[in-house]
């Protein structure tokens, strides 16, 4: 056999070998990627229909380990269990409901296998809960501590005596307190342009800012020339007459209060003795606004040129009254004040950062400064 031949049949053995190896190769990979994807689907370990929940009841750290018990009316509303008229978030608390109508695990741990269930954490879990179904059907889910490998945590629920690991959702949806399933109002969201007249009042110092619009006196106004308005600043102390104020310093109040929000519910039944426990009866400051909105119900298309129509509406004008009372009691919250709009009969806090400029309140900062007098 030549030389040429050999070598010949030896590149032929060798593609063939590498040929061989790649179907392998790749015949591996496949079931292997099977086998992980087969690892990878979740195991459903309960499965309740949320609808028939009528009831839950469940403590973690978040409500001092007390048992908080919310119960489903024939309304089909959620409702404290110890008051009827507390405000309950509808649509966090149908969530909660929801996540315990279908759990899934990730692992498995069977019964036979499993340590100690305090080894799980089940002796004092994280999260207890217990709910019931309208057939009078009682369930009990236990979480435990986390795996910190996989970030999961330990489950356990009824009679059944495996282990699971679940995702760290049902965990996270159950560590709530009290108030955090209250439902908040929403601050009044008021737009730079709506702006019309701000009356600020701490301590001793008392500030006025009027908005001066372009075309203020017209009755109607399109949304687009609404907020393109260009708007003058001005302010006064006291009982003083308006002027021109100091035009970046009072842009950046408004800019701030265009953001104002509640950061935390506090309380949803203000009495006397409340209102001079939050301190509203020696408030830190008083913010009284007067701004206007776009009346769409007004709305009607006019022929503003030949050929040309635009929508026009009314404004309507609002007005709401801020009281900044005391700093929260709150060790985790001590630096954000209590808060109150006039008429609510709930009590929320606001951040410090967010409040500083009306409490600490620096009149002369919102003047120009008349070189001319220096």
């Amino acid at each position: 056999m030549s030389k040429k031949i050999k070598k010949l049949l030896i590149v032929i053995i060798v593609l063939v070998l590498l040929v061989a190896a790649y179907f392998v190769i790749t015949k591996f990979v496949i079931k292997n990627d099977e086998s992980t994807d087969e690892k990878s689907d979740n195991i459903a370990v309960s499965q309740v229909g949320a609808e028939n929940i009528v009831s839950f009841t469940y403590k973690c750290e978040d409500t001092d380990n007390k048992d908080l018990t919310l119960v489903r009316n024939s309304d089909k509303e959620w409702h404290y269990s110890e008051d009827d008229s507390f405000p309950v978030n509808q649509t966090y608390v149908t969530k909660m409901a929801e996540s315990l109508s279908s759990v899934e695990a990730e692992r498995i741990i069977s019964a036979s296998e499993a340590d100690e269930l305090s080894e799980y954490g089940f002796d004092n879990p994280l999260v207890s809960i217990s709910f019931e179904e309208k057939d009078g059907t009682k369930h009990e889910y236990y979480i435990g501590n986390e795996n910190t490998s996989t970030e999961n945590y330990y489950f356990r629920m009824d009679d059944d005596e495996n282990v699971y690991q679940i995702n760290a959702d049902l965990k996270v949806m159950f560590m709530m307190g009290l108030y955090d399933l209250f439902d908040m109002e929403t601050f009044p969201k008021v737009e730079e342009s709506s702006f019309r007249e701000i009356d600020i009042k701490s301590s001793d110092k008392h500030l006025r800012v009027k908005a001066v619009v372009e075309d203020d006196a017209e009755e109607h106004i399109t949304s687009d020339d609404y907020m393109e308005k260009d708007i003058t600043w001005y302010a006064a102390k006291d009982d003083e007459d308006y002027k021109k104020g100091n035009q970046i310093t009072l842009q950046a109040m408004i800019d701030e209060m265009t953001e104002y929000s509640f950061f935390r519910a506090v309380d949803y039944k203000i009495d006397d003795d409340k209102y001079k426990q939050y301190g509203f009866d020696n408030p830190k400051a008083v913010i009284n606004v007067k701004y206007q909105v776009l009346d769409e119900t007004t709305a009607k298309l006019v022929e503003v040129q030949d050929g040309i129509n635009e929508v026009q509406c009314d404004t309507i004008d609002k007005e709401y009254t801020l009281y900044v009372g005391n700093k929260s009691n709150d060790t985790d919250y001590a630096d954000d004040y209590y808060v109150y709009i006039e008429g609510s009969d709930k009590v929320y806090t606001m951040e410090t950062s967010v409040l500083s400029r009306m409490v600490d309140l620096d009149i002369d900062s919102y003047f120009v400064t008349d070189i001319s007098t220096k």
